[in-house]
């Protein structure tokens, strides 16, 4: 048995006519059908939107049911943040320009659409660097991560308004800073930076790689023979062990503060490689 069914290709001018249109900036309940819908959206101004759902529906997956693109097809919606069941997203679109939101549930489905405008960035303002902003050169690819804890940043709008935000916090509206960098762990080097930008403003983190010789020498240096107490910041904390004899070492660590020990602690060779083979918990940590 074999079935055929036609395939009736439209110009985009045709397709935008049949599509309902979706005004930004409002709330509104769609009722979606089974099998998904296309709505058409055309911002009165360019800037970034902030685009929220909120499913009535359990069958509604909004991770694989949503998406926004441009008229070449490009997604512009990536990853949606979950609060209080409503997912949202930010997405920079163009005055006058068209974009599609398409749907792509199985089932019938109710959500709530809800979409504002952004204030518009006016500048980026660097009120903390890092606490770390020196890293060890690498013999190949970094598979650590850049440490941001310490970082602070002010936003300041156009609307004469500013907020301080640090590295794992939204702003007031939901949006994220974006980070990107130009590091080259393999080569020693002061002329770094990780690009921290919103909404077409960035701000530069100067970072520093330094050769073995110079990385090791800078850090504190942990006595195998002895007790030492270690007063540590928030962040990134760094020592040195230099054994004066090759073999198998237990160490035991007590602390009453810090209880998120795993996951937050390593010991590793030059190149970044864990030495740390077993970890026992009595009234102490071992490793």
């Amino acid at each position: 048995i074999r079935t055929m069914f036609a395939v009736h290709v439209l110009s985009q001018e045709d397709y935008l006519k049949k599509l309902d249109s979706l005004q930004l900036g409002t709330e509104r309940t769609l009722n979606l059908p089974a099998g998904g819908k296309d709505y058409v959206i055309t911002p009165q101004a360019s800037g970034t939107y902030m685009v929220s759902l909120a499913p009535f529906t359990e069958e509604f997956n909004v991770y694989n049911d949503f998406v926004i693109r441009d008229m070449s097809g490009n997604r512009l919606t990536h990853g949606l943040d979950n609060a209080d069941d409503r997912y949202s997203t930010s997405v920079e679109l163009q005055e006058g320009a068209h974009y599609i939101v398409r749907f792509t549930n199985e089932t019938e489905a109710d959500i709530s659409f809800t979409s504002f405008k952004c204030k518009d960035v006016q500048s980026l303002e660097i009120v903390n660097n890092p606490y770390k902003t020196e890293y060890l050169q690498q013999d190949g690819e970094y598979w650590g991560n850049i440490q941001y804890e310490g970082l602070r940043i002010r936003i300041q709008y156009t609307d004469n308004s500013e907020e301080t935000v640090g590295p794992y916090q939204a702003t007031k509206e939901g949006r994220w800073l974006i980070y990107e960098d130009n590091i080259d762990f393999t080569e020693p080097g002061a002329d770094y930076n990780v690009i921290v930008s919103l909404g077409g403003k960035s701000v530069d983190i100067p970072i520093t790689v330094l050769s073995r010789e110079e990385y090791i020498n800078r850090l504190e240096t942990i006595s195998l023979s002895k007790t030492q107490v270690l007063d540590m910041k928030a962040g990134n904390n760094e020592y040195v062990i230099n054994p004066s004899e090759s073999g198998n070492y237990t160490f035991r660590i007590l602390d009453a503060e810090y209880t998120d020990f795993y996951g937050n602690f390593d010991l590793t060779d030059l190149n970044g490689v864990s030495q740390i083979s077993d970890y026992r918990w009595s009234n102490f940590y071992y490793f």
